[in-house]
């Protein structure tokens, strides 16, 4: 499984195996979660909570998969886009999920960029 997020989050792995010690859920490590990133080291690294609850709730829908967080150089809908292509390349995962952090109606255009068979 792919999760393409656009902010990094320094917290998002202890938050993340804090929510899954709470939901008895299987921790997540080295061997079944990696960060990589699309563009370089990301510009925006705060504390996101958004970013952790894509993380989280992804590992409560698959427990058992692995997870591939792909973060963006930033949070621009471009780099955010670029994520996909980088995904392919590198034969992440089948599923990919995409956050963009903001209304579905402000991404529109985005969706027709990658049509994929």
């Amino acid at each position: 499984m792919v999760i393409i997020d656009w902010y990094g989050s320094p917290t998002n792995l202890g938050d993340a195996n804090a929510f899954s010690t709470r939901f008895n859920l299987p921790a997540l490590n080295n061997k079944n979660f990696k960060i990589l990133y699309s563009d370089g080291q990301p510009t925006c690294a705060a504390p996101d909570v958004e970013f952790n609850i894509d993380l989280e709730w992804a590992h409560a829908i698959a427990p058992g998969a692995d997870i591939d967080l792909v973060v963006p150089l930033d949070a621009t809908f471009e780099e955010t886009d670029l994520g996909v292509p980088y995904s392919i390349t590198h034969q992440l995962g089948a599923v990919i999920s995409n956050s963009y952090g903001a209304l579905e109606s402000l991404v529109e255009r985005m969706a027709s960029t990658f049509k994929m068979s």
